[in-house]
């Protein structure tokens, strides 16, 4: 089954560790970040545009800042983009975690995903976000 699950656990008004696990095609991976709500929103907000913008809709949480403002060591980022001429949308997925060694080792563990979806599939995940946000139940976005 090609599928993304995404749970938060806020720590407080502002910020939350999003835990995010994926299988498409037989692989699978999982992971966790931080984000800041306002962040999730955002990408809630972009996931409701129809057609989706020629940008994709992204979002990626990990540890530090690279100077362009993204995470240095990305540990979620999702990606949802329009993919064919049918209306059918592409969703990646990559998910990293640390390393279980010391910094410096060359022992990263990662997996990048990627499967075909809808925008009714699309739409209920978006749905799905505003309760997950609010420490509800997961997110799952059903690939087809």
């Amino acid at each position: 089954m090609n599928v993304l699950r995404l749970l938060y656990e806020p720590e407080d008004e502002w910020h939350g560790q999003l835990h995010a696990s994926a299988e498409a095609f037989g692989f699978s991976g999982r992971s966790s970040a931080w984000f800041g709500r306002d962040d999730l929103v955002e990408f809630r907000r972009h996931l409701g545009a129809y057609p989706l913008l020629p940008r994709p809709a992204a979002i990626s949480g990990g540890v530090g800042v690279s100077p362009g403002g993204e995470p240095r060591d990305v540990h979620i980022r999702l990606t949802i983009a329009p993919f064919d001429t049918k209306g059918g949308l592409l969703v990646r997925v990559e998910l990293a975690c640390e390393p279980p060694v010391p910094p410096g080792a060359d022992c990263e563990q990662r997996a990048h995903l990627c499967f075909p979806t809808d925008y009714a599939s699309l739409d209920r995940f978006r749905i799905a976000l505003g309760p997950m946000l609010d420490g509800g139940a997961e997110a799952i976005l059903v690939g087809i």
